[in-house]
């Protein structure tokens, strides 16, 4: 028997993507256009079969909002923004046959999903001076949050042949993440009295806009979803790698 070792599920990609990301927290429970910013990454795609795709990730993304853009809650006056690097496992699942340069698949829409890790650290402009939030501890948290946290990226997209070895893609991939502390801002005021006053500025910055600072008022600075959420569109182009030479046995 004839067994070739050369086969689809040994066709390699390797590509780049760049986009948009944008985020869903805290300042933001509803997706807002003013708070897009820039996305790019790297990745490695194996095509199993003509069905299931797995591809490993490198995305850098930038999100950011601001109380006083969005006008949800424009008192509280906070601002964030938080550069992400991410590195994830995802698989793709094609909704009909495809393999790249092979008829009649050439184009497909797939759905995606997949387990990451994030490093993020969410910072924010006071005075004219860039603050790193997480080691001040603005929720009077009794250690730093971390840095890394798990990504849970799932979504959809839409992939066709260019050329028999260049693919494209428009793909948006949602990240569950688990940790609200994307924009740091998660649970309630902590008691400003024990704070040193930059902390204490920074962690309730209503006294910016009002008289009265809202933790004087009411203890909540967040909202009660324990997770934050980010976005990653844009496009994608791979290219793909010449299999090796078929062995027989």
């Amino acid at each position: 028997m004839v067994i070739p070792s050369v086969s689809f599920g040994q066709k390699y990609e390797l590509g780049v993507n760049f986009g948009n990301a944008n985020y869903i927290g805290d300042l933001s429970p509803r997706l807002a256009l003013v708070n897009t910013n820039r996305a790019i990454g790297l990745f490695a795609k194996k095509n199993i079969t003509k069905y299931w795709s797995f591809r490993l990730n490198y995305n850098y993304a930038r999100i950011g909002a601001a109380d006083s853009a969005l006008k949800y809650n424009s008192l509280r006056n906070l601002s964030f923004t938080n550069n992400l690097n991410e590195v994830a496992g995802v698989f793709e699942f094609n909704y009909k046959p495809y393999a790249v340069g092979s008829l009649p698949g050439k184009s497909t829409f797939y759905v995606l999903f997949g387990l990451g890790i994030t490093m993020h650290n969410p910072q924010t402009t006071y005075q004219g001076t860039t603050y790193s939030l997480r080691e001040l501890k603005t929720e009077g948290q009794g250690k730093p949050y971390s840095k890394l946290v798990l990504a849970m990226p799932f979504g959809i997209g839409y992939k066709w042949d260019i050329t028999k070895s260049l693919v494209a893609a428009v793909e948006v991939g949602f990240r569950w993440v688990f940790t609200d502390y994307l924009d740091d801002v998660s649970g309630n005021y902590p008691e400003l009295a024990g704070l040193s006053p930059l902390v204490a500025q920074l962690s309730d910055r209503s006294i910016e806009k009002n008289e009265v600072p809202l933790s004087s008022i009411h203890k909540q600075r967040g909202d009660a979803n324990p997770h934050d959420l980010y976005i990653i569109s844009g496009i994608h182009f791979s290219y793909r790698l010449k299999p090796s030479s078929c062995y027989h046995f």
